[in-house]
């Protein structure tokens, strides 16, 4: 079982070629999603959406130092692509490229 702290499309770039991940059982994200034997998805832990809106308020505040990827399954989404640290993991460790949910109002 492939256990990491990355989500599986992240985890499957790392890889070589051949090794599908999204055949195989595995727990991703540090334990927020567990995918069984045939790749399907058999737990998933989300984060409180109140929770959600008060990282995002935070790092709007602060978003010249970092910036917020969030992750849904597969999926990364950031609130803006053009801040500075917007792409960052996907630059630099290969990670999917976020899509931009279009700035922070809620």
């Amino acid at each position: 079982i492939f256990c990491t702290g990355r989500n599986r499309a992240s985890a499957q770039a790392r890889l070589p070629p051949g090794l599908d991940l999204g055949a195989r059982p595995g727990v991703f994200l540090n334990g927020a999603v567990v995918y069984g034997s045939n790749g399907a998805t058999i737990h998933e832990r989300t984060v409180a959406s109140d929770v959600v809106a008060d990282v995002l308020r935070f790092v709007r505040e602060e978003g010249d130092r970092f910036s917020a990827v969030l992750c849904r399954g597969d999926d990364h989404f950031v609130p803006d692509l053009a801040e500075k640290w917007a792409m960052h993991l996907h630059k630099d460790y290969d990670d999917p490229k976020p899509c931009d949910l279009g700035g922070y109002d809620e």
